[in-house]
C-alpha cells in the first residue's frame, strides 16, 4: 500500500498528543479517532498495480494573446478579444497532443500556464484574464519575443494572436525569433481598413488631441511572417473555423517527436476510512443507527442480488440476439454502473439507435485501458453510422493511439475515403467478444 498525498499524515501528530491529553476522556478520544480517519482518507491510501508507457506524438505550441487596448474594437464580432480568446478555446480541443504554454502581454508579457498537456489548466487559466483590469494602451511584440528566446532552443511554434503591436523596426524581431527557433503563426485579429476602438463606457476612444482613435493591422506583421517562415492567418467567418485553419497550418508543418506517458493504475482505499469514521460518528450520536445499519445492510445486499441477476439475463439475452430484451432488462438496473451502461450501449448500436449509444458511451470513464481502447472505437463506429466523418476519424485516431487492431485500420480508411466520396460501410458494429470483455470485467 502507498500513498498518494503522504505528507498530509504530519496532521496525524496533534491529533496523537490531544488524545494523550484526554485519555480519560471517551468521547473526545472517539471525535480524535473520526478526524484520524479523515486524515487517512485525505491522504489517499491506495494499492498500486500496474504502470503503462505510451509512446505518443507530441509538438510544443506557444500561444501569445494580445490584451492591449486596441483589442477592444469591433471589427471582429463581438471584439478582438472575445475572437481570439474563443479561437485558443477552440484549438485546445483540438490539438490534444500538443505540449501548449500559455502567454498574454501588452507592453510586458506574462506566462499564465506553465508547458502542459493538461488542457482544462489552460483553459481555466484563459478565462481567469479579466480585460477590465488591465490599463495598458499600449503592445510589445519584442518584449514578448525576448521573453520566449530566453527561455528554450528547441523548435516551437508561436500562435500570435494580435493586431500588430506598435514595433516599426521589423530587424529585431526576426532576429529575435531566429534564435530562438520560433516559427510564428500570426492570427492578425485587425483589419487593415481599422476599427473605432470603444472605452469603458462604450463611446469612441480619443487621444490627447481630441481625434478618434482608429486601430489598424500593423503591416509589419507581413513582413514578419514572411522572413521568418511562418503563416499569417486572416480570421474565418466564426472562431471555429479560423481555429480548424490554425489546425491545418500546424499539422502541415509541425515536427512532431516522440514522448512518454506514464499512467499508474491503482485501488483507491480512501472509501474505507471514510465509511468508519461516518459509523463511528453516527455510532456516537444517533440513538437508533444500530437498526439503521442493518436495515441498510438487508436492503443493499437484496439491492445487489436484483440488479446482478438482471445484468447476468440481459447478457444472456444480448447473447441469444434479444436486443429489445436486453435493453428492458438493462434499464430496470436502478444503480449505473460501467457494465450495465456498457451493455445497454452495445445493445442499442445493435438496434440501431446509434444517437443513444454514443450518449452511452461517452459517459463511460475508466482507468484501465484495454476498456478505454474499446469505448473509443465504438465511439467512433457511432460517429460513422451517422455520418459524422470528421469525430469518427479523431477517434479512430484516438483508439489506434491506445492500441486497437486492425478493424479501426480499416474503419479509418474507409472514413476517410467517405469524407470525399461514397463508400461501403466497414467493420462498425461492436463485436461479441467486447461484450464478452466488459461482462468478465
Amino acid at each position: 500500500m502507498s500513498w498518494l498525498y503522504p505528507a498530509l499524515l504530519w496532521f496525524a501528530v496533534p491529533l496523537a498528543l490531544l488524545a494523550v491529553r484526554h485519555r480519560k476522556r471517551f468521547k473526545i478520544l472517539i471525535h480524535l479517532l473520526i478526524a484520524a480517519l479523515l486524515l487517512i482518507a485525505l491522504a489517499r491510501p491506495v494499492i498500486p498495480h500496474t504502470e503503462t508507457t505510451q509512446q505518443i506524438e507530441t509538438f510544443e505550441l506557444l500561444l501569445a494573446l494580445d490584451l492591449s487596448y486596441s483589442m477592444r474594437a469591433q471589427d471582429l464580432p463581438p471584439d478582438r478579444y472575445r475572437f481570439a480568446k474563443k479561437v485558443f478555446k477552440t484549438l485546445l480541443r483540438t490539438r490534444r497532443n500538443a505540449l501548449v504554454t500559455l502567454y498574454a502581454f501588452t507592453t510586458n508579457p506574462l506566462q499564465l500556464s506553465p508547458p502542459t498537456t493538461d488542457r482544462p489548466l489552460v483553459a481555466v487559466a484563459l478565462d481567469a484574464i479579466d480585460p477590465e483590469l488591465i490599463l495598458t494602451k499600449g503592445t510589445s511584440l519584442k518584449r514578448l519575443f525576448e521573453r520566449l528566446a530566453s527561455e528554450d532552443s528547441r523548435e516551437r511554434w508561436l500562435i500570435l494572436a494580435t493586431d500588430g503591436g506598435e514595433e516599426n523596426e521589423i530587424a529585431p524581431l526576426i532576429d529575435t525569433l531566429r534564435r530562438a527557433r520560433i516559427v510564428p503563426i500570426v492570427l492578425a485579429v485587425a483589419s487593415r481598413s481599422g476599427a473605432l476602438v470603444p472605452d469603458k463606457e462604450g463611446k469612441p476612444l480619443r487621444d490627447a488631441q481630441g481625434n478618434l482613435v482608429v486601430s489598424r493591422r500593423n503591416p509589419l506583421l507581413d513582413t514578419l511572417v514572411r522572413e521568418t517562415d511562418g503563416v499569417l492567418i486572416e480570421p474565418a467567418k466564426s472562431p471555429e473555423a479560423t481555429a480548424q485553419k490554425i489546425a491545418e497550418a500546424i499539422e502541415k508543418r509541425a515536427r512532431k517527436r516522440k514522448s512518454e506517458r506514464k499512467s499508474l493504475h491503482y485501488t483507491d482505499l480512501s472509501t474505507l476510512p471514510l465509511l468508519a469514521a461516518a459509523i463511528l460518528f453516527f455510532l456516537l450520536h444517533t440513538r437508533y443507527v444500530r437498526y439503521l445499519l442493518l436495515f441498510a445492510t438487508f436492503v443493499g445486499i437484496g439491492a445487489e442480488a436484483g440488479g446482478l441477476d438482471r445484468l447476468h439475463s440481459a447478457y444472456r439475452a444480448y447473447e441469444e440476439g434479444n436486443y429489445s430484451r436486453a435493453v428492458i432488462l438493462l434499464k430496470k438496473i436502478e444503480t449505473p454502473s460501467f457494465q450495465r451502461n456498457y451493455a445497454l450501449a452495445n445493445s442499442y448500436y445493435k438496434l440501431g439507435k446509434y444517437d443513444e449509444a454514443l450518449r452511452l458511451y461517452r459517459m463511460l470513464r475508466t482507468t484501465s485501458i484495454p476498456l478505454k481502447r474499446k469505448v473509443v472505437y465504438n465511439i467512433a463506429n457511432c460517429y460513422a453510422q451517422t455520418e459524422r466523418y470528421k469525430e469518427a476519424e479523431r477517434h479512430y485516431i484516438e483508439a489506434l493511439r491506445l492500441g486497437a487492431g486492425e478493424d479501426a485500420w480499416h474503419n479509418l480508411s474507409i472514413v476517410l475515403f467517405k469524407r470525399n466520396k461514397a463508400a461501403p460501410r466497414g467493420k462498425t458494429a461492436p463485436s461479441d467478444a467486447q461484450n464478452a470483455s466488459a461482462k468478465q470485467s
